[in-house]
C-alpha cells in the first residue's frame, strides 16, 4: 500500500506480485508447491497480490471447464482468503507495446 508522508507518496516496502492464472490453479488443486507457496506469503502480508480482471475470468472458465468439484471449491475459498487486487486490463497500446518480447497470446498479462 502507499502511504502519504508529509504530502509526499511513499512506496510501501511490501513486495508486490503479479499472478498468473496457471499459478492460481496449481495454488487451488495442490496443497503444496511453489503456487501455494506464494498464495501463503500473499496471506500472510509478506507480498501483495494481483491479477488483471482477464486473469480472474480465465481462472473462473478454465476451473469450471477443467477442474473437479473439489477444486472449484479449494479455489473459491483460497481466493475468498487471499485479497487480490484486481486491476484493468491492459489497454490494447500497452500490450502491443510487448509484441517483440512476448509470444502475443501472453501479452496481456
Amino acid at each position: 500500500m502507499d502511504k502519504k508522508d508529509n504530502g509526499k507518496k511513499v512506496i510501501s516496502s511490501r513486495l508486490r506480485v503479479f499472478v498468473d492464472s496457471s499459478v492460481i490453479i496449481a495454488a487451488s488443486i495442490s496443497e503444496t508447491g511453489a503456487s501455494r507457496a506464494i498464495f501463503e506469503l500473499g496471506r500472510q502480508s509478506f507480498c501483495k497480490l494481483f491479477i488483471t480482471q482477464s486473469i480472474q475470468e480465465e481462472v473462473v472458465r478454465n476451473l469450471l471447464s477443467k477442474a473437479t468439484g473439489g477444486s472449484v471449491i479449494r479455489s473459491a475459498q483460497l481466493l475468498d482468503e487471499i485479497h487480490l487486487t484486481t486491476l484493468p486490463n491492459p489497454t490494447v497500446r500497452e500490450i502491443t507495446k510487448f509484441f517483440p518480447i512476448i509470444n502475443k497470446k501472453d501479452a496481456h498479462v
